[in-house]
């Protein structure tokens, strides 16, 4: 069963969709002029007319100061809302995320010299240990044979990993390298893969963390990347495959900023943009378009003052999902006067081990 909780906040509406198991009418506070559940213990209170010191302030009034930039939005839930997963778990769900995206059938198959790159924001979740950032539809904590070059994110005992490298045939387990305590949950990251046919190199925010001869002289298996994101919880954007090793100064020089998608050695670029058919365009030369599957496209924002909106009075968020993301237990979130169209699923909102435990508050 979902709880589906209605606020109406001036003339703002917004729906919000929760798994029973992560969060009920009981352990969710949300404070508003008027609102309606199935649960009628829940309390109304309403809100202060202004915010208060320490809210985090939504404000889509505020749009025209910032820049926008698409990702990629994994979460827990399909296109229709429905948790996937084991949620039956009194408290902590374990995920198991259906959203993907698919590279089409006729993508090219990388030789011995390739550069991936991706901007990568991963979700922190006790139950989903390992992600696939790019690659195929193979097991992520695994080696497997056939994989082509791949990027992974898993975590064990606590400790954060980024696992890149690829199979080499039938013949041998798959080639790869364990980098560990270079990322770190719920950040932004720039990520690259480099081989240039005798060297691994991987690049976390432009700086070299790794490098290996330990693939040296081998080709990746004969097969092609198929997917952006499988098994994953986070945020997706800026996915570059390359049929040339960049150098650290040609990854420094664009990673923050956009290419024009005829740069030689690229063979495919997604700043996540989409086309009348609800395709993942594909900006490079070759117009290799994706299929998304359960997958959201929503925005980050920017500006000169602002390199990311805050919470402040000038620096607000513009999304409630903005403001949810970035906000713990104990927080206020102040939504000025606005139509906020949003559709939001959160697993694990307000969720607490203490009945009386910090509330994110609205």
């Amino acid at each position: 069963m979902k709880y589906l909780f209605i606020l109406m906040i001036a003339i703002a509406t917004i729906v919000i969709g929760l798994s029973a198991a992560t969060a009920t009418a009981q352990n969710t506070n949300i404070d508003s002029n008027a609102w309606s559940t199935e649960d009628s213990s829940a309390s109304i209170n309403p809100p202060p007319l202004s915010p208060t010191t320490g809210d985090k302030i939504v404000d889509q009034g505020a749009a025209s100061q910032y820049n926008q930039d698409n990702y990629l939005q994994y979460d827990s839930f399909d296109f229709h809302g429905e948790y996937q997963g084991n949620n039956a778990q009194e408290l902590t769900p374990i995920p198991d995320p259906a959203g993907t995206v698919s590279l089409p059938g006729n993508f090219p198959v990388l030789g011995n010299v390739f550069t991936l790159e991706v901007q990568v924001y991963s979700a922190a979740h006790d139950n989903l240990g390992h992600r696939t950032i790019i690659g195929n539809d193979a097991n992520p904590s695994g080696r497997e044979k056939d994989r082509p070059p791949t990027i992974t994110f898993n975590k064990v005992n606590g400790v954060n990993q980024v696992r890149y490298g690829f199979g080499v045939g039938p013949d041998s387990k798959g080639k790869r390298r364990i980098i560990e305590s270079v990322v770190t949950d719920n950040q932004w990251y720039h990520v690259a893969f480099t081989f240039d046919g005798t060297t691994t190199k991987l690049y976390v925010d432009g700086i070299e963390v790794d490098s290996s001869d330990f693939a040296s002289g081998l080709t990746p298996h004969p097969v092609p990347i198929s997917l952006i994101g499988r098994k994953f919880l986070g945020k997706i954007d800026e996915v570059r495959i390359w049929n040339i090793a960049r150098t650290q100064g040609d990854i420094q020089s664009t990673m923050s900023g956009t290419l024009t998608g005829d740069e030689p050695g690229l063979i495919a670029y997604y700043p996540m943009d989409v086309n009348q058919n609800w395709e993942l365009i594909d900006q490079g030369p070759n117009s290799h378009h994706a299929t998304i599957t359960n997958v959201e496209i929503l925005q980050r924002y920017s500006s000169i003052d602002c390199p990311s909106p805050i919470g402040t009075l000038e620096c607000p968020y513009l999304t409630i999902n903005g403001a949810i993301d970035s906000s713990q237990g104990g927080d206020t979130i102040f939504i000025k006067d606005g139509r906020y169209s949003e559709v939001l699923f959160k697993e694990l909102l307000n969720q607490s081990y203490e009945t009386n435990g910090p509330k994110l508050t609205f």
